[in-house]
């Protein structure tokens, strides 16, 4: 692809092309910040499955772990009222499933790549996105899927890692994995909550970020 604009798939406005870098194209969107790779060089689903096999994301990855585990400490702050907890994004080992079982939540899993569905008919007090929101290729379907997934004061806690913006991103690790087609920035998340119908909670300028579903 050598265009030098593309639609952006989070507010449909018109991005320019950021960088080319490891066989692909990166475009930011000037409106919301998203940086994106365009929709024909997303990976297939057979592609994308072998890459998910290389990830060590079981229960007796250690760090895995606790990086899990202070999402759900952020889920006791925010929603200490919480029951039912959709993992979104849950992978092959629905290892936050476990943990949230494990802590008294009504857990759910829910992952598509891997074939493991979740009963979505009724409404959850919480979703969590560890690591899932950067192979999402369609931002836009899946943020208004997750609003309507969510009871009224409902939250979304989410990781993935922040871009800094589009000068740097030739030399950042995280657009290696090609499974990763779209990334955010704090300003994204503005974005985001300002057009779904979401307060921005927190972030950590890092990562993890917490939304909260308008009544």
């Amino acid at each position: 692809m050598d265009h030098e604009s593309a639609p952006c798939p989070l507010c449909e406005s018109t991005a320019g092309l950021a960088c080319r870098a490891h066989g692909r194209s990166f475009f930011h969107c000037p409106l919301c910040d998203l940086c994106f790779v365009p929709s024909e060089q997303h990976p297939s689903l057979e592609q994308a499955a072998a890459r998910y096999a290389r990830h060590r994301n079981t229960l007796d990855h250690v760090e895995y772990v606790a990086r899990l585990t202070r999402l759900i400490e952020l889920l006791r702050m925010h929603a200490p009222d919480a029951r039912r907890v959709l993992d979104f994004g849950c992978g092959a080992d629905s290892v936050m499933t476990s943990l949230l079982s494990a802590a008294g939540y009504d857990a759910h899993g829910h992952d598509p790549i891997h074939d493991i569905h979740a009963d979505l008919s009724q409404p959850f007090d919480a979703i969590i996105a560890s690591e899932t929101l950067e192979h999402v290729a369609s931002p836009r379907d899946e943020f208004a899927r997750i609003h309507r997934l969510l009871m009224p004061s409902g939250l979304l806690i989410a990781t993935t890692r922040f871009h800094s913006g589009p000068a740097s991103f030739a030399d950042w690790w995280y657009i290696r994995d090609v499974t990763h087609v779209c990334f955010f920035s704090t300003m994204t998340f503005d974005f985001i909550a300002a057009m779904f119908g979401f307060t921005l909670l927190m972030h950590d300028n890092h990562e993890a970020v917490v939304l909260r579903k308008r009544d």
